[in-house]
Parts: structure tokens; sequence; C-alpha cells
């Protein structure tokens, strides 16, 4: 049973603590300084059975529906000897302490006896040497009182009470110290620093002195040991989830103090695990998560039981299949001699552009500036939008925020100097001595580091002045002031740039950085700031011919737009494709990254034919692009490829970018060997970058190539956020190039080798076509070798380019182009002739489907009316899909007429191939035809944020859900290991998923992976596909939802009736109804026979029943 114990630090709390205990509860205990709301939450929350209390207690803790004891008012019937509590066992409840929560309520332990017993018994054996007289200065609430009270007594000692009063006043505080004898006292590090600078009497009676709570600084540590060297100095680290104390560390002396905060060795019965963010144990000096376990573990949060399965999990490094350990959310490492450094709190930290950030850090080089006595640096977040590091100080006077920006811009990186300066002339603390962070007051004007206010002149400098201020939370800015100086960080300045895109002033990010304040940043905007990153770039507007678009390489960096264009033929226009600008999220796959560049070139030339040509990586985006354009029966006059190899044959693959590999750091040092290879070819500097690889921590390896002179010339003076940034955009294409399945398309490759690349009698046939052989026949091929290097034919030898491209542009303009396969393509089949003509239905598959769908449709309508399919293309592998709704809409349209089909047609679309059939409607209403009814099978909304469609999807991605669908239809398991699949190469992957086929039975034995080429092809199109119809459609619709499975009842009907509430936006005539069977089942016996007699009497049929 739980009993509150709500009394100030006296006798009569001792005495209730031990008879709570004795009698076999567990307490709760209720700190009187606490609000009144804390102490009504608390109590409502641990519900006890009973609470005790003094007289001048009972006013905080308002009406109580539970008996209420005095702890000063005289015992009736007081037994002579202790409760004898029979079925009392180590696993009962010891007490509860309440713990600031992230929810904004304090959240409950609950400590056990064993727990309990075990850290006083190794309190008693490893700790104590004698009885003490200790200090009782902890408040009640805190699991420090435990020690305090529980281990004197079982010592033998004695306890001297101090009140708050004489806690709070460090005079009264130190005297009595010394008056009283205290010998054994446990305070936090900022209370002992406040003891150690209050120059107080000497503590001589001082034997033992415990820090806890807080990080106990190495300079601390020596200050302490320095003025009280008879004092045991232990550091205690732990918390109220592990009982109280986990490890401790002993100091040997003022001079052998650590150069780091030491937190020791664990203490008995428990077990320290550091943890990287896999589970795994981190070897000796590298970082990770302290995990606790062993007796020591609480049970965990009082009716909280999610938090307490994040925060108390299962130790797999117990021999018992019950032990759990408590992850702390404190960082720390082991060092060779078994002991721990303490690195501070993950949770304190903030990782910016892959940079962690260590307040402590911060505060020592602060601390460290002339008229600075103590800092504290902390991440604020007030309402603007990011987070900023804010540092607070105390010292006999304010000092300029400038004066200390720069005296920290001088020794961190930009990443770590704070925004803000706040002077406190002394720190607040609680009520326990810690210090109080809620109390540290947000920062004013003053703070930040400004220049003279010089108010804006122009429109344009009030507008950037009136957007800073609302995005970086300052009052007023002027026109001379620094927007990182201010507090921006590079998430802010991304934010910034589309802010300003809004109020039609349009900056780079580059030039933001450039040019940082209001004023330089305005003229900037003024004079040439009308295009965005998502434009393209204008190289050469003039030429009578069609333009020529040049896709950027894999860096992102867009120099070779120029260098080339200047030598291409003058009456073509050229313009380039940018990259997303670094800072700004990237995208990472070549899907997206194409579609993005598509919208950029159609802005400039609306429709076709078009010409592409791309440098290396920008030749496979330039290949995508290409069949996006096909995908919407866009015309592709020219694609050329600059040296472009086919992914496949781009060395490192998936592996290469996977994010446990740290592929920044090897993209580093790789971006510094190709210099030093080429210009200082055997030297020492490759054997130094190779000697680096084993370097974990980016902002180290960089330091170190910076300091052994490792860095290419062009990366030398690159900032290191800004380097990050360089090298995340060099991520992301790279590991959208190694998840990208390359498919077959119509066009002809013009393949622009390096000569020195080539030497065709010393090349096999698939790298003199760069591996594009694999995909494509010969016949598609023409290979055209120019002079250079894969990287000096852009450079020294673009003339040449040029003019080969130029030469390739002519003789393509000048051939009539053959027609595509796909211009012609045919979709409708018919699936039943029908016995009457006057209507006809139209059937539209769902992704990666056919036609052969609907046969059981077919049957069970009964062949009145003819049924037709439309057959969707690429399906059989070598034509590209349809690459919008609208386009696959309009060929399907056309198909109807070309196909004589009876004008009274029913549309029905089976989940996909509902929004074409939809589509389908809207353009023949458009036409003035009539549509004589729509039916949905299963079918997402159109732009829901919910389902499958419409999303960005990875090649493996594509894969994973295709087996999922597969599986569904089938109604069991392929036995396809998702690990195995999502961590093969794409031969692999392709091979997993058709034996896993072949083995249901689903295809031939004989049948090799490639016959799934155009079920994937067409699945992934689909996936890929975002459709918003442009108008809203004004006929009847029905729509019949189907079960998921994998879902309860209840949530079944929550998702369909978001589903008919989003499609009711679209088509506001829907009326919804509940079919049997699931998505794929639908349209299978027995169930098909219940929808086709819906459909024919639109009226509820046996598991076909209207949604409400």
């Amino acid at each position: 049973a739980r009993v509150g114990l709500c009394a100030e630090r006296s006798v009569e709390l001792v005495v209730g603590l031990l008879g709570i205990l004795k009698a076999g509860g567990g307490y709760v205990p209720l700190d009187p300084s606490y609000p009144q709301d804390r102490l009504t939450y608390m109590l409502e929350d641990s519900a006890p059975v009973a609470v005790l209390m003094q007289s001048n207690t009972r006013e905080p803790l308002g009406a109580l529906s539970v008996p209420v004891l005095d702890l000063a008012s005289p015992l009736e019937g007081e037994a002579e000897h202790d409760p004898q509590v029979k079925a009392l066992k180590p696993h009962h409840l010891a007490y509860v302490i309440y713990t600031s929560g992230s929810t904004g309520q304090p959240k409950g332990v609950e400590a056990t006896i064993a727990g309990l017993a075990n850290r006083l018994q190794w309190f008693l054996r490893d700790v104590l040497t004698e009885a003490p007289v200790t200090a009782l200065k902890t408040s009640i609430g805190f699991v420090d009182a435990v020690t305090e009270t529980l281990g004197t007594l079982l010592a033998g000692g004695s306890l001297v009470v101090f009140d708050n009063a004489a806690v709070k006043d460090l005079s009264v505080f130190a005297r009595r110290l010394r008056q009283t004898g205290v010998s054994h006292l446990v305070v936090v590090p900022s209370l002992l620093k406040y003891l150690l600078q209050s120059g107080e009497p000497r503590l001589d009676g001082l034997r033992t002195l415990v820090c806890s709570g807080e990080r106990l600084a190495p300079e601390l540590a020596r200050q302490c040991l320095a003025a009280y060297p008879q004092v045991r100095l232990l550091n205690f680290y732990g918390s109220s989830e592990v009982n109280g104390d986990a490890t401790f560390y002993r100091y040997a002396g003022p001079g052998h103090v650590p150069a780091h905060s030491v937190i020791g060795r664990p203490i008995a019965n428990t077990q320290i695990y550091i943890l990287d963010a896999y589970g795994a144990p981190v070897p000796i000096g590298v970082p990770g998560e302290i995990h606790v376990g062993g007796a020591c573990v609480a049970r965990g949060y009082l009716h909280r039981p999610g938090l307490t399965a994040e925060r108390f999990v299962a130790d797999p490094f117990h021999g018992d299949g019950r032990a759990r350990m408590y992850r702390t959310g404190d960082l720390g490492c082991w060092q060779a001699d078994g002991n721990i450094v303490y690195l501070g709190r993950n949770d304190h930290q903030v990782k910016l552009r892959g940079f962690r950030i260590e307040p402590g850090e911060i505060e020592a080089r602060l601390a460290g500036c002339e008229g600075v006595r103590e800092a504290v640096v902390l991440i604020r977040d007030d309402g603007v939008g990011e987070p900023r590091l804010v540092a607070y100080y105390s010292g006999p006077a304010a000092l300029p925020a400038q004066a200390l920006r720069a005296q920290l811009q001088a020794a961190l990186p930009a990443y770590m100097v704070p925004a803000a300066y706040v002077y406190l002339e002394r720190m607040p603390l609680t009520s326990s001595g810690k210090l109080n962070r809620h109390a540290l007051p947000q920062p004013t004007a003053g703070a930040y580091a400004q220049h003279s206010y010089e108010a804006p002149r122009s429109g344009i400098e009030t507008r950037l002045a009136s957007i800073w201020q609302a995005l970086l939370g300052v009052e007023t800015i002027g026109r001379h002031d620094d927007f990182f100086a201010l507090g921006g960080n590079s998430l802010q300045a991304v934010r910034l740039i589309g802010l300003l895109a809004k109020a039609d002033c349009r900056v780079t990010l580059t030039q933001l950085l450039q040019h940082p304040n209001i004023a330089s940043l305005a003229a900037v905007a003024e004079r040439d700031g009308m295009r965005t990153r998502d434009q393209a770039v204008p190289v050469r507007t003039t030429g009578s011919q069609r333009p020529l678009f040049l896709v950027h390489e894999i860096t992102g960096l867009d120099g070779y737009f120029t260098q080339l264009g200047a030598w291409i033929d003058a009456d073509i226009p050229v313009y380039g494709l940018p990259a997303v600008g670094w800072g700004e999220p990237q995208l990472r796959t070549i899907e997206g990254l194409a579609k993005r560049l598509k919208a950029a070139m159609r802005a400039v030339q609306p429709h076709g034919p078009y010409r592409l040509a791309g440098w290396s990586f920008g030749g496979v985006l330039a290949y995508e692009i290409a069949i996006q354009l096909i995908g919407e029966d866009e015309e592709v006059e020219f694609l050329g490829l600059l040296d472009t190899r086919h992914p496949a044959l781009v060395s490192g693959g998936k592996p290469k970018w996977a994010a446990e590999n740290r592929p920044h750091h090897a993209q580093l040092l790789e971006l510094c060997l190709a210099y030093w290879q080429q210009h200082s070819p055997g030297g020492p500097e490759s054997a130094k970058l190779a000697g680096l690889a084993g370097v974990e921590d980016f902002s180290a390896l960089l330091e170190r190539c910076r300091a052994q002179a490792l860095l290419a010339p062009d990366l030398a003076d690159v900032t290191e956020p800004d380097l990050w940034h360089v090298l995340d955009r060099i991520v992301a294409h790279g590991d959208a190039q190694a998840n990208y399945t390359v498919f077959p398309m119509p066009l002809k490759l013009h393949l622009f080798v390096a000569a020195h690349e080539q030497r065709d009698d010393e090349r096999p046939p698939h790298k003199r076509w760069l591996g594009w052989n694999a995909i494509l026949p010969d016949t598609q091929l023409q290979r055209i070798v120019v002079p250079g290097t894969h990287q000096s034919m852009v450079l020294e030898h673009a003339q040449a380019l040029g003019e080969a491209l130029s030469a390739a542009l002519h003789a393509a303009a000048g051939q009539p182009q053959p027609a595509l396969q796909e211009a012609h393509y045919t979709p409708l089949l018919t699936i039943d002739a029908g016995s009457h003509r006057r209507e006809s239905i139209v059937c539209i598959p769902g992704a990666g489907d056919g036609v052969v769908r609907f046969m059981h449709l077919a049957e069970a309508l009964g062949g009145a009316r003819p049924l037709y399919g439309m057959q969707p293309r690429g399906v059989d592998g070598w034509r590209v899909p349809h690459g919008t709704v609208e386009a696959a809409a309009a060929a399907y349209v056309r198909a109807l007429d070309a196909g004589q089909v009876a004008r009274g047609i029913h549309l029905i679309g089976h989940s996909f191939g509902g929004w074409v059939a939809l589509e389908m409607a809207l353009q023949l209403q458009a036409a003035g035809r009539a549509v004589a009814s729509l039916t949905l099978l299963d079918c997402e909304a159109p732009g829901s944020e919910a389902g499958w469609l419409g999303r960005t999807y990875t090649a493996t991605q594509v894969l994973a859900k295709f087996v999922e669908a597969v599986e569904l239809a089938l109604g069991r398991s392929l036995g396809i290991d998702p690990a195995r699949l999502h961590a093969a190469d794409e031969a692999e992957q392709w091979r997993l998923i058709h034996a896993g086929m072949v083995g249901a039975g689903l295809i031939p034995r004989r049948s090799q992976p490639g016959m799934l080429r155009g079920p994937i092809r067409t699945f992934g199109a689909a996936l890929r596909t975002p459709y918003r119809p442009g108008r809203l459609y004004t006929g009847p619709v029905r729509l019949v939802l189907a079960d998921d499975p994998a879902l309860s009842r209840e949530a079944n009907e929550r998702e369909q009736c978001r589903t008919v509430s989003e499609l009711r936006g679209w088509a506001p005539d829907l009326v919804a109804w509940r079919g049997p069977g699931n998505h794929f089942s639908l349209l299978t016996p027995p169930y098909v026979q219940q929808v086709a007699a819906w459909w024919e009497g639109l009226r509820a049929e046996e598991g076909v029943q209207p949604v409400t």
C-alpha cells in the first residue's frame, strides 16, 4: 500500500519514513513547498491509503478523502515492537518518488525493497568507514534523502536536520555544518561551488563529501580537494529509476583529478551497459547511451505503461529473460581502467547538420572569458521556430554580447557559438540547491550581438527586417545586423529563403551566407534575386532551335553548365537544371530528383520535342527525366549521356551509402584522395588519408585533415557546416543512384565517352557501352568518343565535347524520329463481347495489375453487356508506363473512340484504376459525353496523406510493397524475409521474389525473374504517381470499400469513413458501400458474385452494405 508523507525536514519526517517502511508500506514523499496543483496531481496519481503530515503542512494538501495522521500527535495503543509483515517480498514497493515529466505532469517512479536494500547495503560496506554525522538537507522528494536518512541510521550515525532557510542561506548553512560537526555531506555540484566561493569558515570536521545529481566538473573537484584536503570526495551517478545510485568514483587527491567527469564503476549487484543506437555495446572510448541493469532497477512509472516500456527495456545481456535495464538518456564511454566518463544528457544536445553540440564545452569556454564567473548554456525554443543556443553568465557586471561572441568565435566552431548572452547577478537555484533551468529568463534584444541601430531604408529592407523579426524573435533589427549573429542558424536560413520567396524576394542560400545583413542582402535581391533553385539556369536564351537542357552532376554544382554551354552551337539555347540547394532537404530517389527537374524544364518549354544531356550522374537523371516525359506522352528528340556509367557499374552499391557506413566521412576522404592522386601521385597524402578511415566523429576527422594539410584546396576554407551540406548532397545523390532500377525505354542513347577512359582493345563490350547494353539493344546505342578524362572532358576539353554534342543534336534534328511503341499502344481489350450493344462496361485495373483481374466479374455479370478492360501500358515489361493519371486517362478515352465503344459507358476502376476511371469520367464529362455510371472498387482518395499512392519510393520499397500486395491477394506469405530483401542487391531481390512466387504456384517454375519486370515496373509507377483532380466530378459515384485484414473492425471503420469523407471532396454525389473480402478477393469468387449482384441492383446484398 502507498502512504503519503508530507513533512518538512524534521525528526517527525524521519519517524514517518521509518514507520511507513516498517509497516510494509511504500512511502510517497510530498514536499510541502511544491505548488498545490502539483501536490494534488501526485495525490490523485498515487492514490495513497493514508497521508502522514505535520500541522503546518496540512493546508497545501487541500481536501483529502483518505485518513490523515498528524505526526506530532500521540498515537494511542502504540505497539512495543516493530510490526512483522510476513507477506513482504523483495519485489514489493519501497517508495514512489515523483520526478519531472516531459508531458508537463510529474511521473512517479516505483522503487522496490530489493533495490533500496541493495543500495543501502552497498553504501554501508563501500562508502562509510565510520558512524557518520550527516546533514539532513535534501528534500524528501529527492532520492538522495534516502541515503542521508536510512544510510546514516543503519550505520549507527547521527542526523543533523537543516531546514529550508538554513540551506538557502550559505552563511548560515556553512556555520551550522561547522558547529554541529557534520562529517558526511551530500551536495549537488552547484551548491558545492557556492560553498567554495562563499569564503565561509573551513569545514574541518567534514570527512566524506558526496557529489550527486549533476555533472561534477574536474575543475570543481580540484578546487574542493584543495580546499578540503581531509575529505574523501565521491562522485555518485544515478537517478530515481535506479534507486538513486548506480555508479561511484572516489578522487585520489587534487593532483589526480581526471580531465573528464568520471562517474566510476557500478555499485554492487548493478550492471552498466553503454550501447550504441542499435543496442550494441560500444568499444572503449566510444560514446554511447548508458543503460543500467541489476537489482537497482525500479519497477517503472506508476500508471505510465507506455513510458515504462520505452525507458525500462529487456536486458538482452542477462541470463534471466525477465531482467530489465533502464535507458538513462545519459551519454558515457568506458575508459581503459574500467571507469566511465560522463558525457552529458543526450536530450540536452542538438544535432545540427550532423554535428553534436555539448553545452558543457561551450560553458567551459565561456567561463574562461574575462569577467565571467559562472556560465550555463542551454537550448531554448521560445516559439521563434528553431531552437537556439543561449548563454547565461554571472560576474561583476554585464559584458557586451558582441565581445563574448567574438571570444567564443575564436575558440569554437560557428555552430557552437551561442546566439544570445544573458547576464544574471546570480544563477537561480531550486529548493534542493540545483540550478533551476526553468527560471532562466528569455533573452531580450540586448542579449544579441547587434550593431548600432540604423533603420531599414528601402521597401525591400523593411520587408527583410520584418521577416527576420518574426523568424528570429528579435524585436528590433537594423540594416547592418547580421542574420547569424542574431541567432540564425542554417535551418532557419532555409526557412528564411522560403519566407522571402513568398514575399516575392528571391535569394539563394549561398547569397544569404555571402551577404548576411539586411542592407547587402536587399541589394542582392534587387539586383539578381529573381531565380530560385527550382528554376532552370539560363546559360544562353537566344537561338532559333529547341533548347538543350543540361542536368547537374553528383556534387550538385552547376559550373559545367556555362563551361560546356559556351561551346554548344550558338543557335541552340542552353539551360541548366540545378540541384536542390545545399542546406535544404535533399531528395533521395532518382525518380523524385527527375520529377523536380522535369518541372523546371517544362516551365521553360511546356511541350516537346525535348533535348536532354547530363554529365556523369546527371546522365542517369536525364535518362529518368526522358522516361517520365514519355510516360506523359511527350516526345524526346535527343538524350545524351556524357561519360555516364550504368548505375550497376558504379562502385560501392547500396552499402557505400548506408548510414552505418558513415558515407559523409567516406566522401570527404574520397574528394581529398582524388585531388592528391591527381596532383601528387605517389605522395604521402594518400597513405595518410587511408589512415583516417577509422575516425568515427566527423568533426574530429575534419580537424585531423586540416591539421595534416590533407584537404583539397577548394575545401580548405570551407566551414564545417557548409562542408557537411556539400557532402550531404553528394550522399543523397549517391544513395538515390545506388537504389535506382534502370528500366528499358525506346529512345536512342548518345553515349559521349571520354577517350582517356577507353581503350577498345582492352575493354569488354559492356564497358565500351558503359554498361548500357545490359538494358538496351546495340541498335539504340550510339557511342561518340571525345578527348580527355571523365573530369577534363567538361573542363579543358569542353570545346571538343561541345562540338561533338552540337553535331549529334543537328543529326538528331535532321532525322525523322521513329514512331515510339508507346504512341501507338492500344490498351482496349475485350473481356466479354456481350449480347446487347446499347451500353458497355469498361474496367481499369489497379497498380501493376492487368485486365485478367476482371475475368470473374465478367462471368458474375452474366455477359449481357460488352465488358472491356484497359490494359495498363508497360505490363509487358518493354513499354514505358504512363507517368500521370491524366495521361493514362486521355489515352484510354482515345482508345474508346478508336474502338467505337458504345456511348453508354459504365466505368469501373479498382484501386489505382479508380483514379484513372475518375479522371476518364472528368474528361468525358468535359467533352460533353455522358457517363452511365462510375464505380470505384476499394480506391484511395486522391491527394490523401494516409494511403500508398502518390508517395516517394525507392526501388527496394517498391519491391517490398509488391510482395505485400501479392501476399494479400494470395492470402498467405511468400516466405520472403523482409530484412534479407532490404539488404540484397537488385539481382538478388528479384530472384527472391521470383522464387517466392514460383513456390506459391503463381508463375511457372521454368520462368525467369525478368518476367516480373512489367508488373513491378507498372506497380512502382502507380505507387509514385500523385493525383489531384483538376475539378469536381458532378456525376454520381459508387464506392465499394473492403476491409484490411491487418486492422480491427473499429480501425477499418475509421479508415473507411475517412476515405469516404475525402473522396466526397472530389465527388460530392458519392454513395459508399462496405464490400466483402479484402482489397483483392472482392473480385474473386465467392465475393465477386455479391459485388456483381449489388452493382446490377444498386441495393444492399449479402456482403455489400452501405457505409454509414
